[in-house]
């Protein structure tokens, strides 16, 4: 089955140069599909953007500043459902370069909305499912540490220019189950190099979410949960797992929250593997400008006590989900909260503590808690920790060959 095209178009416009649609989806109690969001351009009748989501929840749009329009249907089987509910199509207007327009988002039936039947048939002659990217390699994406410190500066850049997303490695195929891979901090999909190569191609499907790591974590997970379900309306999809490394377990999780565990929920998440996670934030982040100044939307959510993680484990896992919760527990060889001037009687990886990466809540929730002998970043490539991620997938699925070292 091919794959379309992604729906963030590339466009030429100065680097800085964006703005910004944000708001709050209310999802009607008598609804029980995903609903779509589509933002169209007044100068481009083709499709801009599109998110998708299956419950209430909050949704962004980067686009360069123009003049848009924002309209919505119920993803369904049959035209007669796609027409039950609708937001009828509005016009908004971004002039200024980094202006922000916030709305709430209530579809209504069609029956009270005097333009909804000519909106809804332009809507669904638009194109959907175009949330998965095919590169050869991981060497050929847009993974380079040049260009993943730039999109850390400047996450608006990165979006404008198509370069968030889910990336594969071959087309969609369905009797294939997707892992779902997320980075962290400053990092890329690159870091999943060793647990790549453990991967029987033949049964699992390695998807890589790229997004630039200085961007609110709420909007990443957002997006992610956007984009798997809206490859679960157009493909048939049904589950996927997914394996995280550090901050990127924290926009995950919020992801595995919007995807919700309805019964009607078009996508589940029946593995989910979190490595070196920051459960209970990061003190540095909490300090402020120590690090990586000027502070980022990132930084602010995974500082400790932050709203972000306040919220986060409020709202349990799917009982249908499996969450393997592994730890890193060696200091690198260079102390990284040591170097940065924290305190030195914290015990940690090199980069988080295990009293973070060992939060109560995320414990009690796990199916699995495991500790591995490594620092931070070496834990992906550790020969214990790719043994044991064998065993976090169903089915013996695996190559027999050795585990890879660590290069």
């Amino acid at each position: 089955m091919d794959v379309q095209k992604p729906s963030m178009k590339r466009v030429s416009t100065p680097e800085h140069s964006w703005a910004a649609i944000k708001g709050e989806y209310r999802k009607p109690s008598a609804a029980v599909r995903p609903f779509e969001i589509r933002l169209t351009s007044d100068c481009d009748p083709e499709l801009y953007q599109t998110r998708v989501l299956t419950k209430s929840g909050h949704f962004s749009f980067i686009v360069p500043p123009g003049s848009y329009r924002l309209s919505g249907t119920i993803v369904a089987a049959s035209n007669t459902e796609a027409m039950d509910f609708i937001y009828p199509s509005q016009q908004i207007i971004l002039q200024a370069p980094h202006s922000i327009q916030r709305l709430a988002l209530e579809p209504r039936r069609k029956t009270e909305c005097t333009d909804g039947a000519e909106k809804t048939e332009d809507l669904k002659r638009c194109d959907t499912g175009r949330q998965l990217k095919v590169i050869p390699s991981l060497t050929k994406g847009p993974f380079s540490k040049a260009l993943v410190q730039a999109d850390y500066q400047s996450p608006e850049s990165a979006q404008l220019q198509g370069r968030q997303g889910l990336y594969a490695l071959q087309e969609l195929e369905r009797h294939k189950t997707p892992i779902v891979f997320v980075h962290g901090l400053l990092d890329s999909p690159r870091c999943f190099s060793g647990v790549l190569a453990q991967l029987n191609l033949e049964h699992f499907q390695p998807w890589f979410y790229q997004y630039p790591s200085g961007m609110s974590l709420r909007e990443a997970g957002d997006y992610l949960a956007s984009c798997l379900t809206g490859l679960a309306v157009e493909h048939g999809i049904q589950e996927v797992y997914v394996c995280a490394h550090s901050m990127g377990g924290l926009l995950a999780r919020h992801a595995i929250n919007c995807l919700g565990d309805s019964p009607t929920a078009p996508l589940r998440v029946s593995c989910f593997i979190s490595v070196s996670t920051p459960w209970g934030g990061h003190e540095a982040a909490r300090i402020g400008r120590i690090f990586y100044p000027p502070m980022r939307a990132s930084w602010i959510d995974v500082a400790t006590g932050s709203d972000f993680l306040e919220t986060l484990l409020r709202e349990p896992l799917p009982e249908t989900c499996e969450h393997h919760l592994f730890f890193s527990h060696k200091r690198a060889r260079q102390s990284w909260l040591k170097i940065k001037g924290l305190p030195g009687r914290f015990n940690h990886d090199g980069f988080v503590t295990l009293t973070s990466q060992l939060r109560t809540e995320a414990q009690e929730q796990a199916s699995r808690v495991m500790g591995i002998d490594a620092d931070h970043r070496g834990i992906l490539f550790s020969p214990t920790f790719l043994h044991e991620f064998r065993h976090c997938l169903p089915g013996d699925r695996l190559r027999e060959t050795g585990l890879s070292a660590r290069a």
